[in-house]
């Protein structure tokens, strides 16, 4: 099971850079999951959080929810700190591949990538 990044649209492949951009600030050496689900929920113009929006969930408490998660995750001090895709995620990366078959389409969306981090990021 793999993914092919490109296959994934200029949206889902913003968020999957901002998350990894967000590890390295936080000092995280692997992107996990909550990286990748917290830059879809900043992604002002992008559809997950109008979607979560319209199931009326609180956007801004579910931010506030994960950066707190994120704070939680192991920290490497130091210097050039070497990034590497976390089994979770890569998980959940070949899950809205998956997902892009499944609903036919010919990129991985972000709406992907969200039913995915909530089937399988636990």
């Amino acid at each position: 099971m793999s993914f092919d990044t490109n296959r994934f649209t200029q949206k889902s492949q913003e968020a999957i850079g901002n998350a990894q951009n967000m590890a390295e600030r936080n000092g995280n050496s692997q992107v996990e999951p909550e990286h990748l689900l917290l830059a879809l929920l900043e992604q002002g113009d992008g559809v997950v959080p109008q979607v979560l929006s319209k199931l009326n969930m609180a956007v801004g408490v579910l931010i506030k929810t994960i950066r707190q998660e994120i704070n939680r995750l192991p920290r490497i001090s130091g210097g050039n700190v070497q990034l590497s895709i976390s089994p979770r995620l890569r998980t959940v990366l070949v899950a809205a591949h998956d997902e892009m078959g499944t609903f036919g389409d010919e990129y991985v969306s972000t709406e992907h990538l969200l039913l995915a981090i909530f089937e399988k990021a636990g």
